[in-house]
């Protein structure tokens, strides 16, 4: 059967009517398709400016410690930071956060600008082998925080500390020494935490100190009377002051690792009163306020 010209015509400009039509079909589908992919693209970029990153480096004055969950915070933040820290004069360390644990590998370095210890962190614990150094940069120790039986001695050839570790922690009992090799602590600890009876010996051998101290950290001491001291590390004093009848009593000082004091005030019957002092690692004066039976009643 043939067919006229106009219908010929016609069915031309159906055909060429109906590929218009699918044309813009495919293109109102692509558009719509690239809208959804802008879309996405546009949440995942506000999510990642506003959370951290693990390309963020900060120094140590922009983060802070959150007590109610003990995790680390970028100041003026929700989130637990993920990021690095670099090392200052104050703070000389470097090394990673991540979801506000340390994590990774961690450096830290004597105020010369030398290497003082490097190691790893997993998830906020000591991990693998970490190495110590003396301030002229030659390795002191290297301890294993893996599992079972650890010793490290003195730069004399003493030993200066030996236990277990469980899971990167002190676990059961610890004993720490002098440099002339005489007991200088030893305790128990469970998870990393000092628990149980604690005695603290002078570099003669004589008992100092001796503690019980409970799961929630609140502590007895059995022999507190007379003037006493506690050790930040050998030979750095962490505090002195006198108990009598197992009670702080009298002028009490704390101190930086730098030996420079920390807190200075008086404690009556274990509680602080008259004036009290807070200063900076530099020496210079933080804070002070005076106290009644532990509560600051004014600045």
């Amino acid at each position: 059967m043939a067919h006229s010209p106009e219908e010929v015509q016609g069915s031309l400009l159906f055909y060429n009517q109906y590929q218009y039509l699918r044309f813009f079909q495919y293109i109102y589908c692509y558009i719509l398709f690239m809208k959804q992919i802008l879309t996405t693209l546009s949440i995942v970029f506000i999510h990642l400016m506003s959370s951290p990153s693990w390309s963020e480096t900060l120094g140590i004055d922009d983060l802070v410690k959150n007590p109610g969950d003990g995790l680390i915070y970028k100041k003026f933040s929700t989130a637990p930071f993920s990021g690095s820290v670099s090392p200052t004069s104050e703070y000389p360390s470097r090394g990673s956060f991540k979801d506000g644990k340390r994590h990774g590998l961690w450096e830290t370095f004597h105020q010369n600008g030398l290497i003082s210890s490097r190691g790893n962190y997993n998830n906020g614990k000591l991990v693998g082998i970490w190495k110590y150094y003396d301030q002229s940069g030659v390795m002191k120790q290297d301890e294993d925080y893996g599992e079972g039986l650890s010793e490290t001695y003195h730069e004399n050839g003493q030993i200066s500390q030996k236990g277990n570790y469980k899971d990167g922690n002190y676990e059961g009992l610890w004993m720490f020494y002098h440099e002339n090799g005489k007991l200088r602590k030893k305790g128990n600890f469970k998870d990393g935490k000092q628990v149980g009876l604690l005695e603290q010996y002078e570099m003669d051998g004589q008992l100092r100190l001796k503690v019980y101290v409970n799961e929630d950290g609140s502590y007895e001491i059995y022999n507190g009377d007379g003037p006493t001291k506690t050790y930040i590390d050998e030979g750095v004093v962490g505090s002195e002051g006198t108990y009598e009848n197992n009670l702080k009593t009298g002028l009490w000082k704390t101190y930086h690792s730098n030996v420079l004091v920390y807190t200075e005030g008086t404690y009556e019957n274990n509680l602080k009163t008259g004036l009290w002092k807070t200063y900076h690692k530099n020496g210079e004066l933080w804070a002070k306020g005076t106290y009644k039976e532990s509560k600051k009643v004014n600045q």
